[in-house]
């Protein structure tokens, strides 16, 4: 949480609370592959970068990748569990490269990742492949505009005040959220289910 705290405000002049906030699940998925081999500084460490590589990861899917990252669940699960598996090869008092280990452990940690994401873009790309042939997992076109921030949890992740992003001058500015989504999302009602409940 602090590191997301501390990078946000260097990154975009301002602490961004649901960063911050997201900084803290990032710190808790990097630590959890390394719990028991590496020290409580060792732990300090991989939190504080978790909190770092959650803030560059959001923005990378967002504004590279292009995908609707709801809650940014990739970022924090994916991206935050990809660096806490290899951070066992580093920190790892019992073979890690910072500890002498050499570099075998951190392979050995490389091959575990590219393992997984073997077998999980395997059998999920099968059963979509067979489930796609009967049914459709594609949400509505309100849906899709709204974002699945909205549809799947009823409000945004990240929400961005139209003045902070407004300052910028062009369409290259440091803002980490780019190619219209920001103006998207800040211009959208909630879903018609929320607004009947808060309407009553």
């Amino acid at each position: 949480m602090i590191g997301s705290a501390f990078y946000s405000y260097i990154r975009y002049k301002q602490i961004d609370a649901s960063l911050t906030l997201n900084g803290a699940l990032a710190g808790l998925v990097g630590i959890t592959a390394g719990t028991a081999s590496v020290s409580p500084i060792g732990a300090m460490f991989i939190g504080l970068i978790s909190g770092v590589i959650l803030i560059e990861a959001v923005q990378l899917i967002d504004r590279r990748v292009k995908l609707d990252d709801p809650v940014g669940a990739i970022a924090v699960h994916g991206v935050c569990g990809v660096w806490g598996t290899l951070a066992v090869g580093l920190f790892a008092i019992d073979g890690g490269l910072f500890y002498g280990g050499g570099a075998s452990l951190l392979l050995v940690q490389a091959i575990g990742i590219l393992a997984v994401m073997a077998w999980t873009l395997g059998t999920v790309g099968i059963f979509l492949f067979i489930y796609t042939r009967f049914s459709s997992i594609r949400v509505s076109r309100e849906e899709e505009i709204q974002g699945l921030d909205f549809a799947e949890h009823g409000s945004t992740a990240y929400e961005v005040r139209g003045g902070i992003l407004n300052n910028s001058e062009s369409p290259s500015s440091s803002s980490p959220f780019g190619h219209g989504l920001v103006e998207r999302l800040n211009g959208l009602e909630p879903p018609k289910e929320r607004k009947a409940e808060t309407s009553v």
